[in-house]
C-alpha cells in the first residue's frame, strides 16, 4: 500500500495570513469579516492529532470559525478549500437555511467565493458523515481575465494537479479545421 503524501508539514503562513485569506473569502460571499470572529482551538488541535482531516469547525450560531494549528502548515490549495467550505455554510445559513447538506455548501462555496471545491482522497472518511471522503482541495476561479481563456485554463489545470497530485490528460489538437 503506497503511504499518502502528507501536505502539512510544508512552510507555515502567519495567523495574521490565514486570516486575510479568510477575509478575502467572506468579502467575495458578501459577508462583512468584521460579523465572523476566527479563533485556534485546543479541541480541534487535539482532534487533529486523531484524525489529520481535521482542521475547522463553524458555530453557526455565534458566525464562529475555530481552526486547528496545523492549518497554518497546509499547503494553499487545501487551506482555501477549507475555508471556502465554512464560508460555504455561512451562505448557505443565509441563503437556503440551517438544514443544508455537505454537497450543498460546497456548491454554496462556489456560487458565493468562486472557489471550486473538490476532496483529496487521501485523507480518509469524515469523522461523522461517512458518505463524504477526503479533505477539501479548493481551486480559485476567480483568475484575474487579463490572463486571457487559454492561460486562465492553464492556471486553473496546474493548481488542480498540484493540489491532487495527478495529470490532467489534454485533448489533442487537430491539425486542421473542420
Amino acid at each position: 500500500m503506497r503511504k499518502a503524501k502528507r501536505t502539512d508539514g510544508g512552510p507555515a503562513i502567519t495567523r495574521a495570513q490565514l486570516r486575510s485569506e479568510l477575509d478575502e473569502l467572506l468579502k467575495r460571499a458578501g459577508i462583512s469579516p468584521k460579523t465572523v470572529k476566527m479563533t485556534f482551538s485546543a479541541v480541534l488541535d487535539h482532534q487533529h492529532k486523531h484524525n489529520r482531516r481535521t482542521y475547522a469547525r463553524l458555530s453557526l450560531n455565534k458566525r464562529h470559525i475555530e481552526v486547528a494549528r496545523a492549518i497554518l502548515r497546509l499547503d494553499a490549495p487545501h487551506r482555501l478549500g477549507i475555508l471556502a467550505h465554512e464560508v460555504g455554510h455561512l451562505y448557505c445559513d443565509a441563503t437556503i437555511g440551517r438544514k443544508h447538506t455537505e454537497p450543498q455548501t460546497d456548491r454554496c462555496a462556489k456560487e458565493s467565493t468562486g472557489v471550486l471545491i473538490s476532496y483529496d482522497r487521501s485523507y480518509g472518511r469524515h469523522p461523522i458523515d461517512k458518505s463524504i471522503s477526503g479533505l477539501q482541495v479548493g481551486t480559485d476561479l476567480t483568475v484575474p481575465h487579463h490572463l486571457g481563456r487559454r492561460r486562465a485554463a492553464s492556471v486553473i489545470e496546474s493548481e488542480i494537479e498540484a493540489a491532487t497530485g495527478r495529470r490532467i490528460t489534454k485533448r489533442k489538437k487537430s491539425k486542421g479545421r473542420r
